[in-house]
């Protein structure tokens, strides 16, 4: 009986354990990251809990799983950085005006305030 009790207690710990990391891989696929906090600690309680009772074959699919997330997660951070030097990029040119004469050639003003006539 107690060798049944120990394997219903492993695939419960293994459940969990892919629960929790499917809800992990979710949350990154749609940018929840927000999410990623909460499920933290519960993995880790998971963690722990399955690694007391896991067999070989469960360890091997946790870590696989594990990895996946991990290097989605680097894929992820990787998106984000890129875009944000995208947009720091482009806020950056948002400073300074410039136009294309009729040959497609790039014209900057030296200012605009000097060529505007003023009339009262």
């Amino acid at each position: 009986m107690a060798l049944f009790d120990r394997h219903n207690s492993r695939l419960g710990a293994e459940k969990k354990l892919l629960l929790i990391l499917e809800r992990e891989r979710q949350a990154i696929l749609e940018g929840h990251f927000d999410i990623l906090k909460s499920l933290e600690a519960k993995k880790e309680y998971s963690l722990r809990a399955f690694s007391r009772c896991a067999s070989l074959p469960a360890l091997q699919n946790i870590r696989d799983e594990l990895a996946r997330n991990q290097k989605m997660l680097e894929a992820a951070g990787r998106g984000i950085e890129s875009a944000h030097k995208i947009l720091s990029r482009a806020s950056a040119g948002r400073s300074s005006f410039s136009t294309y004469d009729a040959e497609g050639n790039r014209a900057v003003p030296t200012s605009l305030a000097k060529t505007l006539e003023r009339r009262a």
